[in-house]
Formats: C-alpha cells, sequence, structure tokens
C-alpha cells in the first residue's frame, strides 16, 4: 500500500477525501475548495454516495500511495514548500482521527463519513475582485463579456470542460438542507463562501437548519467581503447567537482607495461599520464568536500587503489574520511580476522584517527569473486597462507603486 506504516509518517497525506467534501453552484464535487478540476457532480447524491464516489475512492487511494494528483501538488505542496499554512495543513489539523495516531493500512480500510461541508451555495456577488472570475462572482459577467478575446464559461461538474454560457447567476441544484438533515449525526464543521455567502438566502436558511436541529456545537467557517451582514428578513447576528463555535472571515487584502480598486464594489467605509458591529456583537453578546482577516497575497497587492497588516492589527483588532498565496489566476500570482520588480520586493519585505511574511519573502526568492513569461506579464497588462476601461477607473492612480512597472 505505501511505504509508510503510521500515517503521521506520511509527508503529504491529506484528510480532506475521507471527512470532507465541496460543492459550488454548478454542483461540482471536489474534496476541498482548493482542488482544481472537479471529481464529478454532487446533485443526486446522498452523503454515503457522495463519500463511497468512485472519485473519492480512488483519491484516497492515490493519496496514501503518496502518487498525489497534480490539483494537490498545485495547490497545497507548493504553497507549503514556501512556509504558507495550506489547506491540507488544516484539514489535518481538524480530522481527529490523526490525532489518535492510525496506520496507512488502517486508514485504507477506514470508512469515510461526511462530516465537513465546504458550500459555496451560488456564484451572487456583489464585488468583482481583480484575481476572481464568474465561477465565483455574477457581478464578473458583464465585465468578462466586455474584455477583449475572453469568453465566459463555467466548469462542467462531470467532464471538467470549459462550457460557454450565458446566465449570469448560477444557483446549486443541491437540497442543502436534506444533505444536511441526512448526515446530521456526524456533521461536524461546515464552511460557506460564496459568491458572497451573506447575499445567499440559502446561508441564512441553513443555520436556520442547524437551529431547528439543535446542532449548536458545529465548527461554523463564514467567509465574507464584509459588504453586510443582513439580507431582508435575515439577520445574521440575531442567527449566531447560540452557536458556540463560529468563525468568520474577512476576504479583505488591502485598505482604503487600494481595496476598493482591487475588490471593486467595496466601500471601505462599509467594511470598517460592518467591522466594527461584529466586534460590539463579540463583546456584548457572544465572546465565542472569532472574527479573523483572510488575506490573499498576489502580485498587485505585494508592495502594500505589509501596510495592510499593520493597519488591519491597528484598527482592527482581529482574533487571527491568515496568509493565502494566490495560484490561480495564473497572471496573478507572485511569479508573474518582472525580475526587477521581484528584487525590489525583496529587499522591501526584508527591511520590513515581519516574520508573518516569511512565507511570501520565500516565494519570490525561489522564483526562476530564467522562467518569467513576457507574454503573462503583457497579459496582465492588457486585462488591467481594459478593466479600467470598462469600470472607469485608473490603476496608477489607485496603485501608484506599480507606476514605474506597468
Amino acid at each position: 500500500m505505501s511505504e509508510f506504516e503510521d500515517i503521521k509518517q506520511h509527508p503529504n497525506f491529506c484528510a480532506a477525501p475521507w471527512y470532507s467534501f465541496y460543492t459550488n453552484g454548478f454542483d461540482s464535487l471536489r474534496p476541498c475548495c482548493v482542488f482544481q478540476g472537479t471529481l464529478g457532480a454532487v446533485a443526486g447524491r446522498s452523503p454515503d454516495e457522495i463519500m463511497d464516489s468512485e472519485e473519492l475512492v480512488e483519491l484516497r487511494s492515490k493519496i496514501l500511495k503518496n502518487d498525489l494528483p497534480k490539483p494537490c501538488i498545485e495547490s497545497c505542496i507548493k504553497a507549503e514548500e514556501n512556509g504558507f499554512t495550506s489547506h491540507r495543513n488544516r484539514m489535518n489539523t481538524w480530522y481527529s482521527d490523526l490525532k489518535n495516531g492510525v496506520t496507512v493500512e488502517q486508514m485504507s480500510e477506514r470508512v469515510a463519513y461526511l462530516q465537513y461541508y465546504d458550500l459555496r451555495m451560488s456564484n451572487l456577488c456583489n464585488f468583482k475582485c481583480h484575481f476572481c472570475s464568474f465561477e465565483n462572482s455574477s457581478s464578473w459577467f458583464d465585465d468578462a463579456n466586455h474584455l477583449p478575446g475572453e469568453e465566459v464559461f463555467y466548469s462542467d461538474p462531470v467532464t471538467g470542460n470549459h462550457v460557454p454560457t450565458k446566465k449570469k447567476i448560477w444557483k446549486a441544484t443541491v437540497d442543502f438542507e436534506k444533505l444536511l438533515s441526512d448526515n446530521v449525526e456526524y456533521l461536524k464543521y461546515i464552511n460557506i463562501s460564496g459568491g458572497e455567502p451573506l447575499l445567499i438566502p440559502e446561508t441564512y436558511k441553513l443555520l436556520e437548519s442547524l437551529q431547528n436541529h439543535k446542532k449548536f456545537d458545529v465548527v461554523i467557517s463564514i467567509s465574507t467581503n464584509l459588504s453586510t451582514i443582513h439580507l431582508d428578513k435575515y439577520n445574521l447576528l440575531n442567527q449566531l447567537r447560540n452557536f458556540e463555535r463560529v468563525t468568520l472571515s474577512a476576504s479583505l487584502d488591502a485598505f482604503g482607495q487600494r481595496a476598493e480598486y482591487l475588490r471593486k464594489g467595496t466601500n471601505w467605509g462599509t467594511i470598517v461599520s460592518n467591522w466594527n458591529s461584529l466586534k460590539k456583537f463579540q463583546r456584548e453578546v457572544n465572546s465565542k464568536i472569532n472574527l479573523k482577516v483572510h488575506t490573499t497575497v498576489f502580485n498587485l497587492n505585494s508592495f502594500h500587503a505589509l501596510d495592510f497588516y499593520d493597519y488591519i492589527e491597528k484598527n482592527f483588532e482581529p482574533d487571527g489574520i491568515s496568509l493565502n498565496p494566490c495560484s490561480s489566476p495564473e497572471i496573478y500570482n507572485l511569479d508573474n511580476i518582472r525580475p526587477s520588480m521581484r528584487r525590489e520586493l525583496i529587499s522591501h519585505y526584508e527591511a520590513r522584517a515581519n516574520p508573518f511574511f516569511q512565507p511570501v519573502l520565500n516565494q519570490l526568492k525561489s522564483i526562476n527569473i530564467d522562467h518569467f513569461s513576457e507574454e503573462n506579464f503583457s497579459h496582465l497588462r492588457k486585462i488591467i486597462f481594459a478593466l479600467d476601461k470598462i469600470r472607469n477607473s485608473n490603476f496608477h492612480k489607485a496603485l501608484p507603486e506599480w507606476r514605474d512597472y506597468i
């Protein structure tokens, strides 16, 4: 089965396929949110059918043999090599069986129970962040249609092929409340993202369903752009009063005018106001709620990231900040910067000497400048200025540090 007897000795083991699944507004089945590609469709499958699916069984077998699929290497292993905490690291931390000690043979025979739901119930979103796409934000639809040479498509959940579409807002056909009810005995974790989950009614209905089942001990994590904390008759804070283990992660990568440019649709004043409301709720109503900031570092915010971190620490006082490297779209990752800018960035990060950003510094230093693609960089420049024209925005005014490079 494997050269490793104890699963803890397995250098690349990932527990996700044993207890987790991810799906989105297009019904795609994946073991987690960072897995690129699809393992089929979720719609019409029960929890047992999902975990016993041929695709997940095969993936579990490959992992135990240390024969990792390319999506796992690209998404997690490369991030870990630079010192980032990967999604694989987090999934292994949450999987309790690893703490008890199990062998590879035992893992091969272990029944997989669906304990962790990672849900993107729709692509509905009011933001159009630079490094996002139509599949994750309905607001990208019109802009993508106007970009030269671009085509709006989604990934077919069965074949993985790109399928052109004229439909702007997608919503999963999965009955999430039934999926929860059928598996409530084993449910331990729910992660909800989007789209923007706090604009999606199904988010609030799912929280209602958890309340009805009295599952107040389930670990709930919601990632939000923080543009709102209520929807019509639903109020997020009222719904979270009785839950014991909740984390709200604000997806923020910059502040002020840079935030409003990079995450188009942002009103920074609204972000601050909503964060303050959450902090007040934490102080006065439910001290068990965790308020965190989740940051993606990519080429366009790379100079600003250090100042952003200092600003958030001082003004937001979050319970934690997580750092995620941008791996897709490729034109936005840290590899896609000119060698001269890379040298300047390395000096910038070394001078500030913030250990939190050591993984970023590691990645910058590991870049092979001989592999720099002028074609990719030119494509980035083309997209930036095309979006400026569509959105009536100004890249150099919002991010003046890039003036000498683009």
